[in-house]
């Protein structure tokens, strides 16, 4: 119960830094001319062990690694230089205003990366494997230059939850059998990714479901709806209306059984759903969260169950699907 309430509360300090960068605060003037300068330091585990703190622990500077900076609107190199003993980076004159991309590229071929959000002054970074994961996160769940305000705070507390789950977890990677994923390997690097998003998501339900604390709730909505579209399941975000009230279902423990569900997808897609296929919904779920608790969802999972479907039939495609589907759900629940 700590460790999920601390990986919780450092998500949000994470995500804050992911949305608004670094440099001499939000609201400072950007100095156009004197640009800024960004220092910072590669770290590199080589392994992972099975505690946290093992996990910090093992962490070690990489020196003599070249290191470059990248414009992320259109992957323009804008410098590049080497670590020092202790694994320092620097580089002056950047761009104030523009989000890079820091990029480490170890001897044997793997590179770590770190998304950065230039202001004014100067700026600090870590480029690790867990800003690696941060990075592939966002970059799953879409163009940096497309996302609303509303998107892009949505894709930070996502990434910031991703990067979180890895330091205090040590996290045993999907799809490399256990093992640390190959950082020369972008599949790999995306598997291990989605796998720390899906984690922090499932522990975020938990809490809320513990707390019912209206930030512990809309948390859960909030990675629920992001975890969803970067595993592609969903080609748009949940709107924030939406996300709140089912954020506020959760809050107050609503549960929706399998008739609620199969009466409310069949409303939002105009067609018949059976009641015995919302079951299979339900545990198409609870399996992608690794959880095996039975009985009915709540207002998140049911959601969730209709974004993911069971083939093309059943997902919710449009906002307005969504939408409608919310009322149906949470409207008679209320009433």
């Amino acid at each position: 119960m700590r460790l999920m309430q601390t990986v919780l509360m450092m998500t949000v300090a994470v995500a804050a830094l992911v949305v608004a960068g670094c440099g001499g605060g939000g609201g400072d003037a950007i100095a156009p001319t004197s640009g800024v300068t960004l220092t910072g330091t590669v770290l590199t585990s080589g392994m992972v062990t099975a505690s946290a703190v093992d996990k910090q622990a093992g962490e070690a500077p990489v020196p003599d690694c070249p290191v470059t900076v990248e414009r992320l609107r259109d992957r323009q190199r804008l410098d590049e230089g080497q670590t020092d003993g202790e694994g320092r980076f620097r580089f002056e004159g950047l761009p104030a205003g523009e989000q890079l991309t820091v990029r480490a590229h170890l001897g044997n071929g793997e590179e770590l990366q770190a998304r950065v959000q230039l202001r004014s002054g100067n700026c600090q970074a870590e480029v690790s494997e867990a800003t690696t994961l941060a990075a592939a996160c966002q970059q799953a769940l879409g163009d940096a230059g497309t996302l609303s305000a509303e998107e892009a705070a949505v894709v930070a507390t996502a990434a910031g939850a991703c990067e979180r789950y890895q330091r205090q977890n040590g996290f045993a990677y999907e799809g490399s059998n256990g093992q640390r994923p190959d950082f020369s390997n972008a599949g790999e690097v995306n598997l291990a990714a989605m796998a720390a998003l899906t984690e922090a998501t499932s522990e975020a339900l938990q809490l809320a479901r513990q707390t019912r604390a209206a930030g512990d709730c809309q948390a859960a909505a909030d990675l629920m709806a992001a975890m969803l579209q970067a595993r592609k399941h969903m080609s748009f975000m949940w709107g924030e209306q939406v996300r709140h009230r089912v954020a506020q279902a959760l809050a107050d423990g609503l549960g929706i059984s399998d008739e609620d569900l199969a009466g409310a997808a069949g409303e939002a897609l105009g067609v018949p759903v059976a009641v015995q296929t919302m079951a299979q919904v339900r545990e198409r779920v609870r399996a992608m969260l690794h959880e095996g608790t039975g009985g009915e969802m709540d207002a998140v999972e049911a959601l969730a169950g209709l974004c993911i479907g069971d083939g093309d039939q059943l997902r919710l495609r449009t906002r307005e699907q969504v939408r409608t589907c919310v009322e149906a759900l949470l409207t008679a629940e209320q009433e």
